[in-house]
């Protein structure tokens, strides 16, 4: 993907990389599984903020440890979260 072949630039210039994830759930749980996957990543930069797209859509929401570090799933497939299709049918336009 276009994202490692930046993060492999980056790495041969000693360079760290940060995501960036102001959005809902599918974007910050891509987020995660790209910081995961490259060994140069940054912490993910997020918001704390009340957003609903980003914790009710979910069946569980994301997981952290003590010091907030986001620990991912290694038993389920894709993106490691499962949405709530009831509550998604409410954000519907």
């Amino acid at each position: 993907t276009l994202g490692r072949k930046i993060a492999a630039e980056a790495e041969a210039h000693y360079k760290q990389v940060s995501m960036h994830s102001f959005g809902g759930a599918i974007h910050f749980a891509a987020s995660l599984q790209m910081a995961a996957a490259i060994p140069n990543a940054y912490p993910v930069e997020s918001e704390e903020n009340y957003n609903p797209l980003r914790t009710d859509l979910m069946k569980e929401p994301f997981k952290t440890d003590e010091k907030m570090n986001y620990i991912l799933s290694e038993n389920k497939p894709g993106l490691g979260i499962e949405l709530d299709w009831n509550k998604v049918k409410k954000y519907e336009i």
